[in-house]
């Protein structure tokens, strides 16, 4: 259960577009196997080698604890400052920008298409007329 939460919890930071990285912190008493995580800072996607025991059955490599049964370790997020959220939401800004300009020229350009052909469409139509009128 407390290996789900953990996930979730990474999870969320991912989708926060908030958080970059993820540090391990023990409590009082951690076992040896965590002691030498504490502190340790990783990226969200990279996952933690806890100091297993050779002959080990636990996981060589966790995203978050628990790292073992009973483990008391918790992540803490490392987010990133006020003026690079701005930055990033200018950036897709103006991503958004491009895309909808983008689609705007290529709708511009159909509707001028659309209004030629229908030009066309209508003076042969309107020779047509004549010519029947002349009959």
């Amino acid at each position: 259960m407390a290996r789900n939460t953990e996930f979730a919890t990474v999870e969320g930071w991912k989708q926060s577009g908030v958080v970059t990285k993820k540090v391990w912190h023990i409590n009082p008493g951690a076992c040896p196997i965590c002691i030498p995580l504490d502190g340790k800072t990783v990226s969200l996607t990279k996952e933690y080698s806890p100091n297993l025991p050779s002959g080990s059955t636990l996981e060589t490599k966790v995203s978050a604890p628990p790292a073992h049964p009973n483990c008391g370790c918790f992540v803490l997020p490392i987010t990133i400052t006020k003026q690079q959220q701005m930055i990033n939401m200018k950036k897709k800004e103006d991503e958004l920008e491009k895309v909808i300009q983008e689609n705007k020229d290529k709708t511009d350009k159909n509707i001028k298409e659309i209004k030629e052909n229908a030009k066309n469409v209508i003076e042969k139509e309107v020779g047509n007329l004549r010519d029947i009128n002349k009959n």
